[in-house]
């Protein structure tokens, strides 16, 4: 019997061990389209402070990408905020995003970070409008970064999302 228990505790732990240390599964080849199902994803089930990473598929020394992360306010409320770094692979970008962002009136914070890397942050609250959320992406790929959509694809990765269909958050 004790052999059993042993077993099982084994068992757990390694399971435990290697979802640990693999990395999260990378999407690849995804289709501008196909970005809605991550982002509800991402605001459904992810946890406080999940983040989903959309990266340009393409043979360049820098990848290019999106993110957004996920929280619960006090009110136990979910939502959605685009982060757009300042940083090296991102200067010839970042003045455009802004300038779109104020042309088509979307509110946005901009402010300084203090690290090594980031030098200033784009934040958008999208809350729960997904609609906002997938535009912004579009917006960015298309109009930002000048990928077609015909042959846009980016890698998608998903970070403490629940892998049960259970909602985290109101």
């Amino acid at each position: 019997m004790n052999w059993i228990i042993m077993f099982a505790l084994a068992a757990v732990a390694i399971v435990g061990i290697v979802q640990w240390v693999l990395p999260p599964y990378r999407y690849k080849r995804v289709k501008p389209t196909g970005l809605k199902t991550y982002l509800e994803a991402l605001l459904w089930r992810g946890f406080d402070n999940g983040y989903i990473m959309i990266v340009v598929e393409e043979k360049t020394e820098v990848d290019r990408f999106l993110q957004f992360a996920k929280y619960i306010d006090s009110n136990g409320t979910a939502g959605l905020e685009l982060v757009f770094p300042l940083v090296d692979w991102s200067k010839q970008y970042y003045a455009a995003f802004k300038e779109l962002l104020d042309d088509r009136e979307i509110a946005f914070l901009s402010g300084h970070r203090s690290t090594d890397e980031v030098s200033e942050v784009i934040i958008v609250d999208t809350k729960q409008d997904l609609g906002l959320a997938y535009n912004l992406c579009v917006m960015i790929l298309s109009e930002v970064f000048g990928i077609p959509d015909e042959v846009c694809a980016v890698g998608v990765t998903l970070h403490n999302i629940d892998p049960r269909n259970v909602r985290h958050g109101r």
